[in-house]
C-alpha cells in the first residue's frame, strides 16, 4: 500500500510542476517590459546610425575647409614670392635707369675745364643710356619725384592675384574649427548612445524578478537614449 500512495503522489506531484512550467514560459512570452526594451534598443540603433553619418559628413566638410585654407595660404605664399621677384626685376632696370640719368645730370655740371664737345657726348651717351633703360620698367610706378612706387606694385600685383585664386586663408581655417568642434561633438555623443545601448541590453537580460534594476537599468538607458537624440537636434541646428 505504501509504495502505491508513494506512486500516487509522484504521479501528482509531476503534474503539477508540469502544469506550471507552461504558465512560467508564457509569462516570459508575455512580459511588456522585455517588448519596450528591445523597442528602445532598436531606437538607440538607429540614432546611432543617424549620428555615425553626420560624423562621416562634418568630418568630412572639416577637412574640406581645412584643405581649402592650406591652398589659400600656399597661393598666398606664392603670390608674394613671384610678387617680389617680378618687382625687384623692375626696380634693377629702374636703378640703372636712374644711374645713367644721373651721370648725365652730373656731366652737365661738370667742371668747365673739360672742352665742350667732350662734355655734350657723354651726357649724351649717359642721356641714351638711361633712355634705352626706360622701356624696360613700368613707369607708372614712378611717383612726381621719380621715385619707383614699390608697394604700389606689390598691391596691384595682390589684387591681381586675388581676382584668380584664393588668398584668404582664415576664413577657411575658422570654418574647419567649427567643423571640427562639431565633430567631437558627435564623437561624444556616440560614446552617450553606447552608454545607452549597454544599460538598455543589461536591462533585458537581467532576471524579471529583479524588478528594480531592471527598471533602474531601463531608465537610465533611456534618459541617455533622449538626451542623445535632444543633443544631435541641437547640433544639427547650430
Amino acid at each position: 500500500m505504501d509504495e502505491i500512495e508513494r506512486a500516487v503522489d509522484e504521479k501528482e506531484t509531476g503534474i503539477v510542476e508540469s502544469a506550471e512550467e507552461p504558465e512560467e514560459e508564457e509569462n516570459e512570452e508575455d512580459d511588456p517590459f522585455a517588448t519596450w526594451v528591445a523597442i528602445l534598443i532598436a531606437v538607440v540603433t538607429l540614432v546611432g546610425a543617424w549620428v555615425g553619418w553626420d560624423i562621416g559628413t562634418v568630418y568630412g566638410e572639416a577637412f574640406g575647409e581645412q584643405a581649402a585654407g592650406l591652398g589659400a595660404a600656399l597661393n598666398v605664399e606664392s603670390t608674394l614670392t613671384y610678387g617680389t621677384i617680378g618687382l625687384y626685376k623692375e626696380y634693377r632696370v629702374y636703378t640703372e635707369y636712374t644711374r645713367y640719368q644721373t651721370l648725365a645730370e652730373l656731366q652737365a655740371e661738370a667742371d668747365e675745364s673739360a672742352s665742350a664737345d667732350t662734355l655734350i657726348a657723354r651726357k649724351n651717351d649717359d642721356a641714351d643710356l638711361a633712355a634705352v633703360q626706360l622701356p624696360f620698367f613700368l613707369t607708372r610706378y614712378l611717383n612726381r619725384d621719380g621715385v619707383y612706387d614699390r608697394k604700389r606694385q606689390l598691391g596691384e600685383a595682390w589684387a591681381e592675384a586675388a581676382q584668380r585664386i584664393d588668398l584668404e586663408p582664415a576664413p577657411h581655417f575658422e570654418a574647419a574649427d567649427v567643423w571640427q568642434a562639431k565633430t567631437e561633438a558627435l564623437v561624444a555623443l556616440f560614446i552617450v548612445l553606447g552608454s545607452s545601448l549597454f544599460f538598455l541590453t543589461l536591462a533585458g537580460a537581467l532576471n524579471p524578478q529583479r524588478k528594480f534594476w531592471r527598471y533602474t537599468t531601463a531608465t537610465v538607458g533611456t534618459l541617455l537614449m533622449i538626451f542623445s537624440i535632444v543633443a544631435q537636434l541641437w547640433i544639427e541646428r547650430g
